[in-house]
Parts: structure tokens; C-alpha cells; sequence
């Protein structure tokens, strides 16, 4: 149960990442991380935290590629819609956290 809690945190903390990733990005020009490579950091970092198996590590990873992917992709859909509401963006946010 607490190890759920744990990898439902690094979610949320790599869902906000993603946002923060993409906004940094934009005001200084950098290269935004993809994806897949913010899902990969999260998943080595829980499994140093957590002393995960190799499985275990695949497992996270798999997952937070996955919901991350999508979390990006409907973020993408609202900027490119023009939409800068807040409450739009909080709730695709809610929605791959859950």
C-alpha cells in the first residue's frame, strides 16, 4: 500500500515536471526532455528510493512513459487550441494523476 502512495507521487511529481519541463523550455530555449526520458529519470530514481527489482524498475517505467506520453499530448492539444485557462490545464493534469 505505502509502496502504491510512493509510485502515485512520482507521478503526480513527474506530471508536474512534464509542465514545468515544457514551460522552462519555451522561456530559455533549452531542448524539452522528452517523455520518455523524464518517465525513465523518475523510474531510477524510485528504484534507488525503493530498492526495486529490475521487473519492478521496467514495470514503473512502462507506466509513467505511458500516462506521461498522454498527459503530454492533451497538454499539447490545449496550447495548440490557444486555450490558456488554468482550470483546463489542471484538470488534464488531475486526469493522468489520478
Amino acid at each position: 500500500m505505502e509502496r502504491r502512495c510512493t509510485i502515485k507521487r512520482a507521478a503526480l511529481t513527474a506530471a508536474l515536471l512534464v509542465i514545468s519541463v515544457i514551460a522552462g523550455a519555451q522561456n530559455t530555449g533549452e531542448k524539452e526532455k522528452t517523455p520518455e526520458e523524464i518517465a525513465w529519470e523518475e523510474a531510477e530514481k524510485l528504484e534507488d528510493e525503493l530498492a526495486l527489482e529490475p521487473h519492478q524498475t521496467f514495470y514503473v517505467d512502462s507506466v509513467l512513459q505511458h500516462d506521461l506520453r498522454g498527459m503530454y499530448e492533451d497538454l499539447n492539444t490545449l496550447k495548440m487550441s490557444g486555450t490558456s485557462e488554468y482550470n483546463a490545464f489542471n484538470k488534464v493534469k488531475e486526469l493522468w494523476s489520478a
